[in-house]
């Protein structure tokens, strides 16, 4: 039996005229494949022209390649498309609230607070970060990378930041841009897990707020 670990790939989208494209728009300032949609994460994204005539733009400048935000906006030759709608994430193990009670949500940051320096750390040397899978991802997360309809896409993923691990470990990323998705998506998670608060947590403890107990802006219940 192979010893050899597997980490899926990340996600690709392709866009253009063709209709071998996951995303097919027909004006004719299109090329038949105009660009491709790296999904790094569930909210980072990189958009890359692939030899287009009419260019790939973003805030106004044509651009080769880019890191967005599922909320940015890219132009495909004069066609203009919000990432959010080209994107749909289906999420499982959604818990059901009982008034304040986050104490679940809030013991799940804990491994985002233990992930962000190991992997920070790691970026640069790809073969321990595949290690790292074998231990904390490959387990925990799963990436389907199948398209339907109009960009279907479902990433189901552990807590923490496990799920970047095909990320980090991608050859077309820089590791400038693979420590910029990673340092994004810990702010996003590390934070009041009370959706009408996320307050930040920014570089504190996990174990100092678990004395904690409780947000103090918003009294949501971080331990029981």
């Amino acid at each position: 039996m192979s010893n050899e670990i597997h980490i899926p790939e990340i996600p690709i989208i392709k866009i253009g005229r063709h209709p071998d494209n996951d995303i097919v728009l027909e004006p004719k300032d299109i090329s038949k494949f105009h660009a491709k949609l790296y999904v790094c994460s569930p909210t980072s994204f990189l958009i890359e022209d692939t030899q287009s005539k009419n260019g790939t733009f973003f805030q106004g400048f044509r651009v080769e390649r880019k890191l967005v935000d599922i909320n940015d906006e890219i132009t495909i030759g004069t066609t203009i498309l919000q990432i959010k709608n080209l994107i749909k994430f289906e999420r499982k193990n959604n818990i059901v609230k009982n008034g304040l009670d986050y104490s679940y949500e809030f013991n799940e940051l804990r491994k985002v607070y233990d992930d962000y320096p190991l992997l920070r750390k790691t970026c640069r040397e790809r073969d321990k970060i595949v290690k790292m899978w074998s231990v904390i991802g490959g387990s925990t997360i799963a990436v389907a990378s199948t398209l339907t309809g109009i960009g279907l896409l479902a990433i189901v993923s552990s807590a923490g930041l496990s799920m970047l691990i095909p990320t980090l470990v991608s050859t077309f990323l820089s590791t400038e841009e693979k420590l910029e998705i990673l340092e994004k998506e810990y702010k996003a998670k590390y934070r009041c897990p009370n959706p009408d608060c996320q307050d930040s947590f920014g570089n504190k403890e996990w174990e100092l707020l678990a004395k904690q107990k409780s947000c103090k802006k918003c009294k949501a219940i971080w331990v029981k």
